[in-house]
Order: C-alpha cells, then structure tokens, then sequence
C-alpha cells in the first residue's frame, strides 16, 4: 500500500505537474473586454457629421498605489505630514518631525487622557465633572511639536502661500504642530489609503498642470472594488500643455493614453439627426458574459447614434491578464495553450445618410428662430435629403450637466403647446393636427369614388351646418358661393371638404388615411434598426369609437382624433407628386465596413402601396395644389419665386386649444372664475417641385404662426432659391 502511495505522489509532483500548472494559470486568468471604436456618420455626398478624434487621458495604474490598512492615530499622522512634504520641498530644511513620531505622540495622548478608559456615565454632571478633568489633562500633556526651527525670513515667505491648517503655526522661524488641534479620526483600510494615495499623486499632478479634478475617493474605492486589474482615469481631455508636463515625468505609476473621442459636426443644424452618445458599461451585450472586467463603452442615446447603435458600436476585443489574489493584475498572458490570449476588437461600421449637408445647413438657419421642422424628401426614393426640428441643441455642450438640466427643464409658467422643448425632435417624434394640408387627400378619394368629378360645385354659405345648433365656419365668414374641386383647394374651403368626408363615410374615410401610412411609424422598420429619437406614429380616429358625424367632419379637414409627424405628411405629398406611389421614408443610405473598402449593405427603396388614383384624379388634385401658388385667390402667394423654381403647394392652419398658467404651473382663471382658454395656431406648408417634372416633397411646419401662407410658405421659397441644385441661374 505505502509503494502505491509513494508512487502517485510522485507521479502528481513530477510527471503530471504541467497539467496542473496550466490548470492553476488559468484560476488567475481574467479575460478584459478591449473596446472598439465607433464608426462614422457621413453626409450623402460623404461629409462628416460624426467622427472621432485622438483624445489623450491619463490612467493610473492601482498595484502603484496599493497601502495597508492604518489605524485612527497613523492616517492623522499622515495627514499633518502632508503639509510638512511640501515645505521641505520648498525651504530646502529637513524636518525634526515624522509621521511615526506624530502617530506616537497622538496614541499616548488619547490613551493618558483617559479618553478611552472612562466610559460615558449616565450622570450629566458626572460627565461634564469628568469633561472638564480631561480638558485639564490635555492641557498638562505634551501639546507642541516642534516641527522646523531657524527658518530664515526669506524662505518663510516662500511658503506662506501654503494654507496651512489650524494645527501648524509660524511663530519667528519656527514651525510649531499642536497635537491638541490634530483631528484625530477613524482609521484607513487598505482601498482607501490606496484611494489617498492616489488621490494625493493627481492633485500634486493638477497644481502642476494648472488645472482641477472631480475624482473623488468613493470614485477609486469603488473601482477597487469592482475592477482592481484595470487602471483608473483620472484625468481626460488633457492639453499639449499638459502632456509636455507630464512627459517629463518618468513613472510606472501612470500613463498618458490615447482613446477615441465623438465629435460632432455643426453643433445644432444635425443635432436631432446624428443624436448623441454616452458612456456606459456594456452590460446588455450578448457576450458579455464572457468578460470578467470591462470599462465604459460609447453607446447611442438619441438619433442615428441610438436607432443604429449596433452596426456603429463594433465587437469587443479580449485581452487576459494574470491576476493575484487580491485582484490586481500583474502581467499580461502572452500564450496559453487552448486559448486566443489577445482577440482585437472589430470597429464600427460606417454610416452614409441620406441627407443632404448644404441643404440642411439652409434649412437650419431658415428655421432656427421658429418653433417648427422641415422636411424635404425626393419623391421617388423616400430618401430623406433634409430633416430640420428646431430650437435644437448644442452637440459640442451636451455632457455639461448645467448646460443638459437646462434644455431638459420646462418652464411650468407655459403651457405644454408653447414649450420649446429643444432635445425634442419634431421631424418624427411630433404629433401634430395636419389641418387643411389633408385636404389633398380628401379630395382625391372622393374623386375615386365618384362622389364628385370636375364639374361637381358645393355651395358655401360660409359654413357647414351639422345640426339646428352645430356647425363649422369657412374662412370666409360669407362663403365662396359656387365651387368646384380645384377651387375649393385654392381657397381652402372648410364646408366643401366637411361634406365629402362625411359622405364618405368614417371607415372610408379612415381606412383610406391608414392606407397612406398614417397611424404609422413612417421610418421605422423592424428587426433593422430601433426607432429613430423615438419616432412616433401619430393618431388616427378609431372607427368603433368615435363614429360620430362631428368627429367625422373634423377629420375632413385635418382636425379632431388625426394627428401626424411631418415626415409622413412629406411622404404622403411625394405620392401625390410621383404619380401615386406610396414611399417608403428612409435616412440611412449605405453601410461601409470600418476601412470602407467593402459596402456592407445599400438600401433597396420600395413602395409599400399605392394612392390608387386616377391619372385624370392626379391631374386635378394637382391642378388645385398648383392653383393654391399661382391662382387667382391664392393663400399661398409668397411660395412664388420669380425665377426660380415652380411650386405646387397646399396651407393649413390647424388650430391648438390651451390653457394659459400662472406663477404656480397652474392653471389660471379669469374674472368669472373659469379657465382662460386660447388657441395656438401651427401653421403648414406641404408642396412639392418643380411643377412639370417633380424631384423634391417639402414639409414646413410652424408652431404659434399666422397662418400656412405667411408663417411656412416663404421658408421654401427662401429654400429652393438658395440650394444650389434648384436656385435660379444667375
């Protein structure tokens, strides 16, 4: 028996030990997730919109720093001789003082003073008696330290710069430390006197660099705690200045390293476009589960940078670090048999947008004092060349706590409607009544179903009576008399478009506005990308529920239970222009791998349906939007443009109630005790050009404007005169 034993404990010592030598390796291997760099965003025409730039940090390495843990009386100690350091440093005397020597003194003055002997009595005078005895006490004991001597006067200057607290004292050209004034508090362990330490290392780095700091103790502590194998940033976005400083500092504890930075072009025409990142830990992908530690990834919050946040984030890489017990890495693993020790991450891929830069720029500054968006789209693609929200944000600011509580606050004094609401992308996230700009629509279903034809008029009184007691006025308080179709488009007349569409019917009616694409998220598309800011799909009357003729006559004119964004307002004008085709919105163009030597994939642009009108139904619908331009009673002269391009349009003014607040955020009352009650007016301009031969859709919203025709219609005007694909030759 005892051979048998002798022999397995030489063969597990001898012949077996490479196999449980890999074996222990591998319990102290920990694989670190290496972050990829993000890819870009670009204009159709290849401009950068968003990028990244070299940004230097400087990364602290924590097995440098690494200190046991202390009592009460040492971290005292350490704290006066802190001060001491530097005035050695800069009057060149040693000191007659250590920090052992302060540690001891300040042990045997607690444990004499009878501090800690004497329990706290339940007698109140017996406590003060026994308060009193021990400041008496304090007071025999050894209470200076005497720290420096025979300072000449020049040198004392030096350092009277110094704020020196309350327990070290120049008195002539000595330094006295009274130990009675030392605070003595709790003790250190071992991840916060690392924490001092380094904390101590970054601000002495910080008065040289002229600069400040925001780490804190609890920011290493917890670092300690959660990834001790990873250095620590301490500082980021550093200078020239600042690396000129530190380069002349030879040191393993830290080190200046290069990492990627986002930057943005133009700070506010594509801040609702590009969106813009953030940093987190990549908890929620899919292999994270096969990392031990990671650091802070950028990942997309708003825009392009959120909807297409996986095709721009790339893959982690790995790397694996030898660790000790403790957790602090010690060596990098150079080769492990089974096993890649180093996998490079796969970058981002790159992203070519379909918006156009110039035209954006345009728009952008045509809008940007208004509350409102602007879309313009080409009529056979769907692609998006210009998507303007505004008031917008500054990209440039965006991290900057003050700067992101103040565009994200509302002012409780206004209503919701007169909000400026700037983070806010209005292009796909509004929700807006359409207005008169349905009526297009309107009008050409009728058409279809025979309803009426071109030689079809409607008498206007100047309202449309739904009851004895209920009706909807025209614009025109005495009517238009005797109208057709395209003259009803021309003047916008409310009672001739109430009338089709409750003769249509409200299933009809509003199985035919879903058919376009309303009540739908018009980019969005599922399983490609995520929802783009959080577009939204608008509102649509549910037949079931609100079949009533008042609903239904409000919904002929673009009011009521419909509400839409203007990129499907846009969509819906490019089917009335291109012939009947029902577009598909899109903004992303191409994918480009990260070196962009391969396309990754191109979008197909398809239709998802057809208006279904006839050439004769187009003609007229176009007839009358052209006529709403260029007509006689034309609500929308000021599209015109003498030269330039020739438009086809249609206003719409849709009218929002509010109630008006007061200092408080409620609501305010009048005289008589009711709410005051007021009506916002969001004015439209939906048109599309040139008129012959159509290429572009254009959407113009206005939020609290005069109307469609002098508040939306001269931005396209100023627009198309001003883009250098349509502006008049000179």
């Amino acid at each position: 028996m005892s051979v048998v034993l002798v022999w397995r404990l030489y063969y597990v010592q001898l012949l077996d030990r490479g196999e449980y030598t890999d074996e222990m390796k591998k319990q102290i291997i920990r694989p670190v997730r290496k972050p990829p760099v993000r890819g870009r965003i670009e204009a159709r025409k290849g401009e950068i919109l968003a990028n990244n730039q070299p940004s230097f940090s400087l990364d602290f390495y924590l097995p440098e720093y690494r200190r046991p843990g202390v009592s009460k009386y040492w971290t005292a100690a350490e704290n006066v001789t802190l001060f001491v350091k530097e005035i050695e440093k800069r009057i060149h005397h040693k000191a007659k003082l250590s920090t052992s020597m302060i540690e001891k003194d300040l042990r045997r003055r607690e444990k004499d003073l009878g501090i800690t002997q004497k329990k706290k009595p339940k007698d109140e005078k017996l406590y003060k008696k026994y308060k009193e005895e021990n400041k008496s006490l304090r007071q025999q004991k050894i209470a200076t330290r005497l720290v420096f001597s025979g300072v000449l006067p020049g040198l004392i200057d030096q350092v009277k710069s110094i704020n020196l607290p309350e327990y070290l004292e120049w008195q002539d050209d000595q330094l006295l430390c009274h130990l009675h004034k030392v605070p003595v508090d709790e003790g250190l362990g071992s991840y916060s006197r690392t924490a001092k330490a380094l904390i101590q290392e970054l601000d002495a780095l910080c008065l040289a660099m002229d600069r400040s700091h925001e780490v804190t103790m609890d920011d290493i502590v917890r670092h300690l705690y959660r990834k001790p194998a990873l250095p620590f940033r301490g500082l980021s976005d550093l200078s020239l200045k600042d690396r000129s400083i530190l380069a002349g500092r030879k040191t393993k504890r830290y080190q200046v390293v290069m990492t990627p930075k986002r930057i943005y072009q133009n700070d506010y025409a594509f801040s609702h476009i590009t969106g813009y990142t953030g940093r987190r830990e990549p908890s929620t992908h899919e292999d994270i589960d096969e990392y031990f530690y990671f650091t802070p990834e950028l990942w997309g919050r708003t825009g392009i940078e959120y909807a297409y946040d996986k095709l721009l984030a790339g893959k982690g890489g790995k790397e694996l670090l030898y660790v000790n017990r403790t957790g602090f890495a010690v060596d990098k693993v150079r080769d492990l048999e089974g096993s890649d020790s180093l996998i490079e991450a796969k970058h981002g891929e790159n992203i070519k947008l379909t918006i156009d830069e110039e035209a954006q720029k345009i728009a952008y500054n045509l809008m940007k004092d208004k509350h409102g968006s602007m879309v313009v789209m080409d009529i056979y693609t769907g692609a998006i060349l210009v998507m303007v929200s505004t008031p917008s944000f500054d990209l440039s600011r965006i991290r900057e706590v003050d700067y992101y509580r103040q565009i994200v606050s509302d002012d409780k004094t206004k209503p919701w409607v007169q909000l400026p609401r700037p983070m806010h992308n209005r292009a796909v996230q509004g929700a807006y009544m359409p207005g008169s700009i349905i009526k297009p629509l309107v009008a050409g279903l009728a058409l279809e179903r025979g309803i009426i034809d071109e030689h079809s008029t409607y008498d206007c009184d100047g309202a449309y009576h739904l009851g004895p007691r209920s009706r909807i006025r025209c614009a025109a308080r005495w009517g238009h008399g005797k109208i057709n179709v395209t003259k009803a488009l021309e003047v916008s007349c409310n009672p001739f478009f109430i009338d089709l569409a409750v003769r249509l019917g409200m299933e009809d009616l509003v199985g035919f506005y879903e058919h376009v694409g309303l009540g739908k998220m018009p980019i969005y598309e599922e399983g490609v990308h995520k929802r783009l800011s959080y577009e939204s799909a608008g509102t649509l009357a549910d037949v079931e529920i609100h079949n009533r003729i008042g609903e239904l006559a409000y919904l002929g004119i673009g009011q009521g239970k419909i509400e839409l964004s203007p990129v499907q307002a846009c969509a819906y004008i490019a089917a009335i222009a291109n012939g009947g085709k029902l577009v598909k919105p899109y903004i992303v163009d191409e994918v480009w791998n990260s070196l962009e030597e391969k396309m990754i994939s191109k979008h197909k642009n398809y239709f998802h349906g057809d208006l279904n009108f006839s050439p004769k139904t187009m003609n007229l619908v176009s007839q009358g939007m052209y006529d709403v331009i260029h007509g006689r009673n034309a609500s929308a002269k000021t599209a015109r443009s003498d030269d330039g391009i020739v438009l086809a349009g249609k206003t719409g003014t849709a009218q929002v109630p509010y109630y008006e607040k007061n200092a408080e955020g409620k609501t305010k009352l009048g005289p008589d005790g009711k709410a005051i009650r007021k009506i916002q007016k969001n004015c439209w301009f939906a048109s599309y050009g040139p008129y012959k031969s159509p290429k572009y859709a254009v959407i113009v919203l206005v939020e609290a404007g005069e109307s469609g025709g002098t508040s939306a219609a001269p931005v396209v005007r100023q627009f198309f005169d001003t883009w250098s694909e349509t502006k008049p030759a000179e």
